[in-house]
């Protein structure tokens, strides 16, 4: 099939209304060309100006919950292809994709419907219409094609139920993921890598540069050493820094990375890791500190006071002991 300028399409078959068959026209193409309707995921309606099915492909028929050969004759329309908008709502007649070709006379967009079938299950459809000219160039069928992407969307809805998951637990625990794959251009950072360091992911781009300005100048170098030995060869490495968050404040990471290595030990320039605020712990790490700092110098100086009061105390009872034996002696 080639694509014409008007966005119809010029065919190798033509259509016999009375078999209600699709058969070739004075070459095989329209046999090829059924076998691949046949074979394709896709499912293939066509019908003629009016509506009425002229070719269902064996994955129509099976969309349709309807064997092919009763198929042929019926109005590819709403009583047949009950379709309703994504969110539940009813589909306008005039919106279906039959009228919708037939009104604009040219191809229609993969839009998405929900289709309940007769068994009662429900089915996400993309449907595509296209008005279809024979070989002379006169309008003469219309070509539907229904992609059931009911798993695709499933399988979707799954992935992003588990991202959304992901992101929330590395809000919770103030943790942030990043990566770089070789072959790829820059990194990828996890919302959470953008919001650790005080940047936007609406504004900013994953840039170790802009990650260095937010990077406390002192911490810089231990940084940039991490990124070094972590490039240069396979292996899993760890440094800490401060950096300025979006609140002027001060926060402490602690980053983790992983070069993986390829086959023989080399280089893959595959690198995952991971960062996590550390602050709170290096603050109470720090009060632990001061604590135990704090009652070392108290023991410290009790014990120089119990070394003061012994050395006192001994002092007078000498004194003492000295007096009681010279009265003693001159009793």
């Amino acid at each position: 099939m080639n694509h014409l300028s008007d966005g119809s399409l010029q065919v190798l078959y033509t259509a016999d209304t009375e078999q209600r068959g699709l058969h070739r026209a004075k070459s095989p193409a329209g046999d090829r060309l059924q076998q691949v309707f046949d074979a394709t995921p896709i499912a293939f309606v066509i019908t003629d100006l009016v509506g009425q099915i002229t070719y269902a492909s064996p994955r129509a028929s099976a969309l349709l919950c309807e064997p092919r050969d009763r198929l042929l004759g019926c109005i590819f329309g709403p009583d047949l292809l009950q379709l309703s908008l994504p969110d539940g709502n009813a589909l306008p007649k005039t919106h279906h994709p039959l009228a919708q070709v037939q009104r604009l006379g040219q191809t229609t967009p993969g839009n998405v419907y929900r289709h309940k079938d007769r068994t009662g299950s429900w089915h996400h459809l993309r449907v595509s219409g296209a008005p279809v000219v024979d070989s002379t160039g006169s309008l003469a069928e219309l070509v539907f094609t229904l992609d059931d992407i009911t798993d695709a969307q499933r399988r979707q809805a799954e992935l992003e139920r588990v991202e959304r998951n992901l992101s929330q637990a590395q809000r919770l625990g103030e943790v942030g993921s990043w990566e770089v794959q070789p072959g790829l251009d820059g990194q990828w950072w996890s919302n959470e890598m953008f919001r650790l360091h005080g940047l936007d992911a609406r504004r900013d781009r994953p840039d170790v540069n802009r990650l260095l300005q937010q990077i406390f100048p002192a911490d810089r170098s231990t940084y940039l050493q991490f990124l070094d030995r972590l490039r240069s060869r396979p292996g899993r490495y760890a440094c800490e820094y401060r950096v300025h968050s979006q609140l002027g404040s001060t926060r402490t990471l602690r980053a983790f990375g992983h070069h993986e290595s390829a086959p023989g030990g080399r280089v893959s320039g595959h690198i995952v890791g991971f960062c996590q605020n550390v602050t709170d712990q290096r603050a109470a790490d720090e009060a632990q500190q001061s604590a135990r700092l704090a009652a070392e110098s108290a023991n410290q100086e009790q014990s120089r006071f119990l070394v003061v009061m012994s050395h006192e105390l001994r002092t007078s009872l000498n004194n003492v002991r000295g007096f009681a034996e010279l009265l003693r002696n001159t009793v």
